[in-house]
């Protein structure tokens, strides 16, 4: 006896591969609406070039740009976004050569150029959206939130690491009062 079933169709299609840079420009496109909700504004937008602008282009002072987002004038943070890196563990907060320290680093630097201070935002697939912030900005206030302590092994030649950092949801972070985004 013959079968006569088509089994071709059961066999599952793999998934296409999904361009890094167009998943971090739809991540910032969405942390730019967040924003923009919370603040009840329009400034929040992606920058041109994801960030590089700044460094990449002879431009006078006053209109380069620092990080993935261009905020508004007195909105105290210059932020990188960063998603996907799956790989990044919690136990990675204690390897000075993680990912997670890079962020915090480029961030920083950032920060400093556009004299405002760092915030990183990062989700991994299918994740909460996180954020990295300077303890001293309004922690005491949060629900929830890990303390992030870079000890002296984690600061390099090259490194502006200073004090500890608040690692939190972003939407916990969000819940904060004005007065600690706006200056």
């Amino acid at each position: 006896m013959n079968d006569n079933f088509d089994l071709k169709n059961l066999k599952k299609k793999k998934a296409g591969r999904i361009n890094s840079g167009a998943k971090g420009r739809g991540f910032e496109r969405k942390i730019c609406k967040i924003l923009n909700e919370r603040f009840k504004t329009k400034e929040f937008n992606r920058a041109p070039g994801s960030g590089a602008y700044a460094t990449t282009h002879a431009i006078p002072d006053e209109y380069k740009i620092y990080g993935d987002i261009i905020t508004p004038k007195n909105f105290k943070f210059c932020i990188e976004c960063k998603k996907g890196y799956n790989g990044i563990k919690i136990s990675d907060i204690f390897n000075k050569k993680s990912k997670l320290w890079d962020f915090i680093e480029q961030s920083e630097k950032d920060a400093k150029k556009s004299e405002k201070e760092p915030l990183i935002i990062f989700q991994q697939d299918r994740q909460n959206i996180l954020c990295i912030v300077k303890s001293c900005y309004g922690f005491g206030y949060l629900k929830e939130y890990t303390v992030i302590y870079p000890g002296d092994d984690t600061i390099t030649n090259h490194s502006i690491h200073r004090g500890s950092y608040v690692l939190t949801k972003l939407e916990t972070y969000l819940e904060l009062n004005d007065y600690y985004f706006l200056g």
